[in-house]
């Protein structure tokens, strides 16, 4: 059996397990305690801005891309601004009024998206590999009732730059 990760101890890798247990235990009622005037542990979307999206474009995407993406907020910000006005919220709840901001954003969302996807499904991979050493294990002992594990989670399987191109997981 081949192991994809042996450890998540990846600073991006621990953010995002530390964020999903956020979340589940309390913040995932965070637009709800928002409506109701509720305290709020957190809130999930600006943790995962700050904490897994900002880092991914630091350290995964190519200052060439990082370059073209402010060329295109520029040049998206000379024609459009002067007949254009953007009312948008960003992820940490901090109001974007300027087209090249909002152009800006958008370029940075595309470029982290297939790193995002990839450290997620990595975690997602590594409890797999897991679970399916713990088949095998179980197996040894002759019980016929040990699920086949490892076939089902089978996607999880692939390699890194399979899973970071992939656009849908419905049909896996």
């Amino acid at each position: 059996m081949q192991f994809f990760l042996r450890k998540l101890d990846d600073p991006i890798h621990q953010a995002i397990l530390r964020i999903l247990a956020e979340f589940a235990q309390g913040d995932r009622y965070s637009n709800i305690d928002l409506i109701v005037g509720a305290k709020r542990q957190s809130d999930p979307i600006a943790s995962w801005f700050t904490q897994v999206d900002i880092p991914l474009y630091a350290t995964r995407v190519s200052r060439n891309k990082k370059e073209a993406i402010d060329g295109n907020a520029t040049a998206i910000a000379a024609m459009l601004a002067p007949h254009a006005m953007v009312r948008h919220t960003s992820e940490t709840g901090d109001e974007i009024t300027d087209v090249e901001d909002a152009s800006r954003r958008t370029g940075m969302q595309t470029a982290v998206a297939p790193f995002r996807q990839l450290y997620v499904l990595q975690v997602i991979r590594y409890w797999v590999e897991l679970l399916s050493s713990l088949q095998y294990t179980a197996m040894q002992t002759g019980s016929e009732d040990i699920p086949f594990f490892s076939e089902v989670f089978a996607p999880f399987y692939n390699d890194d730059s399979y899973i970071r191109t992939r656009k849908t997981w419905d049909t896996v």
